[in-house]
């Protein structure tokens, strides 16, 4: 019998073959075998030590989420999934404030999706160029309501409390601001704002005030919002003492040129119009960074999205992270298509399902490993000067997993069950729980609006799992300790930052007695220590 008859034919081409030499120089360098074509996740290995005069509080962990068109820093290298249990709004803001970036996810409809992201665009504006505003017109029951909407969506813990709006005419002109100690003189909700509006001695500001001179004339006039204008008293916006006081409350903040949050949101493949249109809205409410989603994205479909969208000038400065995938090729692809960012994992995360139903996928260590070396090569074989992050996206359990990450060959991580149950994750606590669901689990992919990740428009084979998870208390603690945790894996290797660990990390491979005993060593230690931190 000729056993070739019956092979398919190969689809391999030179790329393949240059990544197939390659492939074993890099793991080599990691200390991991790769001849016996095994796969590695998290718990096969540990992190080697090594000599180091590295203390933890001297480790950086920022990280670059893109090198272009538009260069985004992040002060840690965490990003959240965007799942519709984990990233809203509320998630992105606190994380960015910590130093991170939110995915607002996109099982939503575009309107939705878009006023999620100018909410947390507007959370930090030094100068919040588009704040709540009415007109003189307008009835104080319509203030009364447009504040309540406001308080619901950004500060979720108050009520009852009209907050300050300017009050603009029809020209876009200040003619006033109405606050909440003018609108408690009203008789009835009936009447119009021009009544009882303040419209004389209004604090005002050219738009280049400083901050120190902004905090000085708040102290000094003993007021809490100064209202900026043009030489003509057009309005531009309002600079906030809250905002200021939060700023130096988060020095790492993660936020863009003109002061505001970094926030990224996530856009399907499954219809390229479709695409067009939700990543244009997005685009238009200021996000900055978009997640094209799928759960397969070495596929023609992802390809000529990209393509199709970094040829279209309306995108000139919008950066594109496309995942999923878990091969050097793969990776390789998705860069020559114009991908920023390049996304890893299919299979790994607590919700999903793909191992079981469709059986592919690589371990992380593996995926990630070998998605290094298919974008490194992209890079070099395509004479791409700029760097290309990757960002292990799932299977995280740990806190060492985000170094482990790194040491393979990520720049970031993506996660979304160790902030699943968090207070600022949608979703209210229930006897202790909140909860979470898988993006491919049926329930959402009967939903429509995000079916398409998983390349099922119709049969509705899900690759995911709803469920629940133990509420875990604010972002704030859970980010504390993963990012405590890698500065002391880099103590532990001498890496002074994210670029150092990539390049010097090395791993040592374990058994299963391995695996049995780290997770031992975790659950004997590391509650305590999170309570510590609380």
């Amino acid at each position: 019998m000729d056993i070739k008859k019956f092979l398919s034919p190969s689809r391999k081409d030179n790329i393949d073959h240059e990544l197939e030499k390659l492939i074993p120089l890099w793991f080599k360098t990691k200390n991991l075998p790769v001849e016996q074509e095994w796969q590695w996740t998290f718990n096969d290995v540990t992190i080697g030590s090594q000599k180091s005069d590295v203390l933890p509080i001297q480790a950086d962990v920022s990280t670059m989420l893109a090198y272009g068109p538009t260069k985004i820093k992040l002060n840690i290298p965490i990003i959240s999934a965007a799942m519709d249990t984990v990233t809203d709004s509320r998630l992105a803001i606190m994380l960015a404030m910590m130093g991170g970036c939110g995915i607002i996810h996109r099982n939503m409809e575009i309107h939705d999706q878009t006023h999620e992201v100018e909410v947390a665009k507007r959370a930090a504006n030094y100068i919040i160029t588009n704040p709540i505003t009415v007109k003189p017109t307008d009835t104080i029951g319509y203030l009364k309501e447009k504040s309540d909407q406001y308080v619901r969506e950004n500060l979720k813990d108050r009520t009852g409390k009209v907050i300050g709006m300017p009050v603009l005419n029809k020209t876009g002109k200040l003619v006033g601001i109405i606050t909440n100690r003018n609108v408690r003189k009203a008789n009835n909700d009936t009447e119009l704002v021009r009544k009882y509006m303040t419209r004389k001695n209004l604090l005002t500001a050219p738009p280049e005030i400083t901050e120190k001179e902004t905090i000085k004339l708040m102290d000094e006039r003993e007021i809490e919002k100064i209202l900026v204008v043009d030489d003509k008293e057009g309005f531009i916006g309002m600079i906030t003492r809250k905002d200021i006081e939060k700023r130096a409350t988060f020095p790492d903040a993660a936020i863009d040129k003109k002061g505001r949050y970094l926030v990224g949101a996530a856009v399907g493949v499954g219809d390229k119009d479709i695409s067009r249109k939700r990543a244009g809205a997005l685009v238009e409410a200021g996000v900055d960074v978009i997640v094209l989603d799928s759960a397969h994205a070495h596929h023609y479909s992802m390809s000529d999205i990209l393509r199709a969208l970094r040829g279209d000038s309306h995108f000139n400065k919008t950066v594109f992270i496309a995942g999923n995938i878990t091969t050097a090729r793969g990776a390789y692809d998705l860069v020559e298509a114009g991908a920023d960012a390049v996304k890893v994992g299919q299979g790994p995360g607590k919700t999903c399902t793909t191992r079981t139903i469709a059986g592919v996928g690589y371990g992380q260590i593996t995926a990630t490993a070998l998605a290094f070396v298919g974008k490194e090569y992209a890079r070099h074989n395509l004479g791409i000067e700029r760097d290309i992050p990757l960002i292990t996206d799932g299977g995280l359990e740990n806190p060492c997993d985000v170094a482990k990450s790194i040491t393979s060959g990520a720049d970031l991580i993506m996660t979304g069950s160790m902030f699943a149950g968090t207070d600022e994750a949608p979703g209210s606590v229930q006897a202790g729980k909140k909860a979470y669901r898988g993006m491919g689990s049926l329930d959402v992919m009967m939903e429509t609006l995000a079916s398409d990740r998983y390349l099922e428009q119709k049969k509705h084979i899900a690759e995911g799992a709803s469920g629940v998870v133990e509420h875990k208390g604010p972002l704030r603690d859970v980010v504390n300790l993963l990012t405590g945790a890698l500065t002391a894996t880099m103590g532990y290797t001498g890496c002074k930052n994210i670029k150092e660990l990539k390049r010097y990390g090395v791993f040592r491979l374990g058994t299963s007695a391995l695996q049995l005993e780290s997770q031992q060593r975790l659950e004997q230690l590391v509650p305590s220590d999170v309570q510590k931190n609380k």
